[in-house]
């Protein structure tokens, strides 16, 4: 995985907007995160885990509550924006921290995003989305961990190493080594197998055991019945049935069931010839008692037939009577229609009469004729009635219009009044407008002045703000030249000082070698001999030897090699000093040119600059303020001038309304005046027209119901006449009274039906059962005694009952000996099928929790993949720590760390070289604990991204540590550095020490601001 850009707004101590290019140190391979304790600098390691995880890259008790920068303004949403590459391509999230804004109780949410982009250098910031992935964290986080393959704990052990982060897994004991290495690479589920397996097999042995239970409980139970039937002579043990050889108890098991069935076999042999003798004493029986019961039937059948042969008169009048009464039923009825029809009529005339007297004012024409009338006057009336209702309907529809007329006519007079007020209240809205109209022209002339003469003042105070940007940096500088010259004059005291130092250090050398060439030409000298050769020119001669001195405190080659070591430090040193002294003259220089003018000159122009910039926002000010006052007027007078527009519009129209609607309230009103013919009002004059109209309509509805009844009258007379004819009875009242007197009321019909049905009924039935085959022979039989054959069929049902209960017995006990076998066997199955897959279980679960002794490492599952795990760390970290230490230090897997967690197998201690022992981590010094630490995270960095499939690393962090370490330690981490950009890795180092700010020129430096909060600068 690489970064290509970080941007993130209001985080942390951060207020504004910072933007990281990762890219720009491409080449170097290596840049330094520098800046003083708070300013932010591990911040930056918290946006990037925040982007990619959602959460803070430090300890357990930090919170990403803190994400958000207490020193943004309210409305600044606060964001985290991430540019990554993986294998898949270029990717960009953004995440926004959660906070609650000022003066509102619920936090502000803005879901993540993440997208993917494509290089571009015409974009605003070099890329181009190409795609919109997923939204919101449930979709993002998971996408995340699968584009880059590490989860948050990987990510922090290969990606970001974290302050206090990676020196937790030195000094960690077993059981938190564990929980990290568990996390780290996700053995859960090892660790889930193992108790999967050790449940499995404790599952397992409770079911064993419980089928076992099954399996006695049972074999008990087959036991109890060859007791309670006595069907077995030597009961076996009943632990006979838990024996690896089931056969024996199975045995068993079925001898008890086949002497059961036996003997319910003889049993029921038994029941058979007991049910044969009940069945034949009970049939004996039966028949006697049916054969005495026949002949009491015969006798009362005799006894019921003589009865009968004497209510025979009765009947035979009641059939008379019956039939006159039913010949003469059909007429009834006509004869009741014809007297409703008669009275019908009667009626209808007495209706008629009145109603025409009641319209004879109306209509005098109209009489009924006193010797009867006919079909021609009926027709002659029925045309007057419906000529007068046809003139009186009309002349009322008339009037009924006028009515509503009529009744309008005051909502309309209120209409027009109410326009007459509206016509009044247009007018005075009018004079309002027009005095408006004259008055707000000259306040926008004013006003146009007014900020005519503002413009003026403010291009005469432009570039104000420049001018404080550009004297700010000026004036800081030239503040800071006191403290620059004491600096200059330090650094000048320290190069006399180192000057000094390395001449008395070459002083000391060339004086050491002055003595140890004499002392050597002294010791050769003394090894001459005359006419012997010199080693050094081959001479024989040796005119002038070496004069002998003073060898009390003679100079070696050590001292030599010392004095050098001195002479080159002190020259370096001196390099050093000089260094300085001309970085401190140069920063001199430099801040003198910035400044360009004294303090007190840069305080005056700064003063005026900032008076200006102050009179630009009054400026400002107020040329808003009359901007909005110039809108305000010219709004409201467009506005008025709509409004008069308007006013005169609907002036003209309410006025041309009122007008018309005067003129016809007056023409409606002479109308309905014209129309009351001397009543008071049109109300009274409808109402006059609608009694008359009912009276018509009441003499109309008479006549029709008179006309019908006479028509009915004549049909009920011709129909009874009719009928009489066809019953052969006189159609007179001597025949109409012969019918009324061979009536009968309905109940006495009933009851003359019934007791001749009954009677018919009863006499047919018992002719029947008389001549039935079962009774016909009958006649004079004498009854059978039964008393011997009850007491047969008494003895022979004792037999049968006591051969029922013994079978019975031996019934049930089949069925439980059955039962009890089928149980057995069933348990018996169940247990071997469970033995059976229990074994293998049973023997995984003690080698995964290291209770059997098939484990001979006693060492649990999860424990023992956490071990290889750890063996492959250390296989990957002791190279780095060898080469940091200059091969002192290693580290070791050891079986325990001292705790009570030996089982685990997970303990490390340091094998010190100089001495080849082992001793615990926590031993180590500062310095020590932190390159081992950052040894340790490096191989496991390296085994992390070999088990997550080789993901390539492109990007790493490192925060803090470093100032515990001495010079030489610190060069050979630095090496080490150095290896991981050589292996094409851009490296982030997070450190606030001097020596490595001079080592690593690359650079992001976070700086605090005067006015609170901190900043970000790049220097490549």
């Amino acid at each position: 995985m690489k970064l290509h850009r970080l941007a993130f707004t209001a985080i942390g101590p951060f207020p504004g907007t910072e933007v990281i290019d990762f890219t720009a140190f491409d080449n170097s391979g290596l840049f330094l995160l520098e800046g003083p304790t708070g300013a932010g600098k591990s911040t930056i390691i918290d946006a990037i885990t925040f982007a990619l995880y959602g959460d803070v890259a430090r300890l357990k008790d930090s919170s990403k509550d803190r994400l958000r920068s207490d020193l943004a303004a309210p409305s600044v949403q606060s964001e985290v924006d991430l540019v990554f590459e993986v294998s898949s391509g270029i990717y960009r999230v953004r995440r926004f921290p959660s906070y609650i804004p000022k003066n509102r109780k619920n936090p502000r949410n803005v879901p993540a995003t993440l997208v993917s982009v494509l290089q571009d250098p015409s974009a605003e910031d070099g890329f181009r989305t190409r795609d919109a992935l997923v939204s919101g964290a449930r979709q993002v986080d998971p996408t995340i961990r699968g584009l880059i393959g590490l989860s948050k704990e990987q990510f922090l052990q290969t990606v970001v190493l974290p302050q206090g982060k990676f020196a937790e897994f030195l000094t960690a004991s077993s059981k938190e080594r564990e929980s990290i290495l568990s996390d780290i690479f996700d053995t859960r589920v090892y660790t889930e197998l193992q108790r999967d397996l050790v449940a499995a097999g404790s599952e397992v042995k409770t079911r064993v055991a419980e089928a076992e239970s099954s399996c006695l409980s049972a074999f008990h139970h087959v036991i109890s019945q060859a007791e309670f039937t006595e069907c077995e002579d030597n009961t076996p043990d009943a632990e006979l049935a838990l024996a690896s050889d089931g056969a024996t108890s199975r045995d068993f098991a079925s001898r008890v069931v086949h002497v059961v069935q036996e003997r319910t076999a003889v049993a029921k042999q038994q029941v058979f010839q007991a049910q044969d003798q009940f069945d034949k004493a009970s049939a004996a029986l039966n028949a006697a008692q049916n054969r005495n019961k026949l002949i009491a039937q015969r006798k009362e059948y005799e006894e019921k037939q003589e009865e009968l042969a004497r209510r025979t008169p009765e009947i035979n009048a009641a059939r008379d009577e019956l039939s006159r009464a039913q010949a003469v039923a059909p007429i009834v009825p006509l004869l009741k229609a014809e007297e409703r029809a008669r009275e019908r009529l009667e009626c209808a005339r007495t209706a008629l009469d009145t109603a025409i007297h009641a319209v004879h004012p109306l209509v005098p024409e109209l009489v009924f004729p006193q010797e009867g009338a006919d079909s021609t006057w009926e027709e002659s009336a029925c045309q007057t009635l419906q000529s007068a209702i046809k003139g009186t309907t009309e002349h009322r529809s008339q009037i009924r219009q006028l009515l509503d007329l009529e009744a309008g006519l005051k909502t309309r007079r209120e209409e027009a009044e109410r326009l007459a007020k509206s016509v009044k209240q247009y007018q005075a809205k009018q004079k309002s407008i027009d005095d408006q109209l004259h008055s707000i022209p000259q306040k926008i002339k004013e006003l146009e002045n007014t900020e005519k003469n503002l413009r003026k003042e403010r291009a005469q105070l432009e570039g104000a703000s420049e001018r404080v940007h550009t004297l700010t940096p000026r004036l800081k500088a030239a503040q800071s030249l006191p403290d620059l010259h004491k600096r200059v004059e330090e650094c000048r005291k320290n190069s006399d000082a180192a000057q000094v130092a390395s001449e008395e250090a070459a002083k000391r050398a060339r004086s050491a070698y002055q003595d140890w060439l004499q002392q050597t030409g002294a010791a050769l000298a003394d090894t001459l001999t005359n006419n012997s050769a010199c080693p050094v020119c081959g001479s024989t001669d040796h005119p002038h030897p070496a004069a002998p001195i003073d060898t009390e405190h003679p100079v070696t080659r050590q001292t030599l090699r010392d004095l050098d070591a001195a002479r080159e430090r002190a020259d370096k040193e001196l390099q050093e000093a000089n260094r300085r002294e001309n970085e401190a003259r140069n920063a001199v220089v430099s801040a003198a040119d910035r400044a360009g003018a004294s303090v007190e000159e840069l305080i005056s122009l700064m003063n005026t600059a900032q008076q200006e910039v102050a009179r630009l926002e009054t400026i400002d000010c107020s040329l808003d303020q009359v901007g909005k006052d110039l809108a305000r007027h010219r709004s409201d007078l467009e506005e008025l001038r709509s409004k008069e527009s308007q006013i005169k519009q609907r002036f003209t129209e309410e006025n041309t309304r009122l007008d018309l609607l005067r003129q016809n309230i007056k023409a409606d009103s002479d109308r309905c005046a014209a129309a009351l013919q001397g009543s008071s009002s049109l109300q009274d004059l409808d109402t006059e027209l609608s009694e008359i109209l009912t009276q018509l309509e009441n003499t109309s509805a008479s006549l029709n119901e008179w006309s019908r009844s006479v028509e009915a009258d004549a049909n009920a007379t011709a129909e009874t006449a009719r009928l009489l004819r066809e019953l052969n009875i006189a159609d007179s009242a001597q025949g109409r009274a012969d019918v009324k007197s061979r009536l009968r009321t309905a109940q006495r019909l009933h009851e003359l039906e019934t007791l001749i049905c009954d009677f018919d009924t009863e006499s047919a039935a018992i002719r029947q059962a008389l001549h039935s085959q079962s009774l016909r022979d009958l006649h004079n039989a004498e009854s059978v005694d039964i008393q011997p054959l009850e007491d047969a069929l008494t003895q022979a049902n004792e037999q049968l009952n006591r051969a029922n209960i013994d079978l019975g017995k031996l019934i049930e006990a089949q069925k439980s000996a059955q039962k009890a076998q089928k149980d057995f066997l069933k348990a018996r199955s169940e247990l071997e099928n469970t033995r059976a897959q229990a074994g293998p279980i049973q023997r995984l679960a003690g080698i995964a929790d290291a209770s059997s002794k098939e484990n001979l490492m006693a060492t649990p599952l999860s424990s023992w993949v956490l071990i290889s795990r750890l063996d492959e760390v250390l296989q990957a970290a002791n190279p780095r720590l060898l080469a940091i230490s200059a091969g002192r230090y290693e580290l070791v897997s050891a079986p325990d760390d001292g705790t009570s967690a030996r089982r685990l197998g997970l303990g490390l201690k340091i094998l010190d070289h100089e001495t080849e022992e082992e001793r615990a981590t926590r031993t180590l010094s500062g310095g020590e604990t932190f390159y081992t630490s950052l040894a340790l995270a490096l191989g496991l960095a390296d085994v992390v991204t070999s088990q997550a499939g080789g993901i390539e690393l492109r990007t790493m962090f490192i925060d803090e540590g470093f100032g515990s370490l001495d010079s030489a330690t610190l060069d050979l981490v630095m090496h080490q550095l150095h290896a991981l950009r050589a292996s094409g890795r851009t490296v982030g180092v997070i450190s606030h020490v001097d020596e490595m700010a001079r080592q690593i020129p690359d650079q992001i430096r976070v700086f605090r601001k005067a006015e609170g909060g901190s900043r970000l600068r790049l220097r490549i």
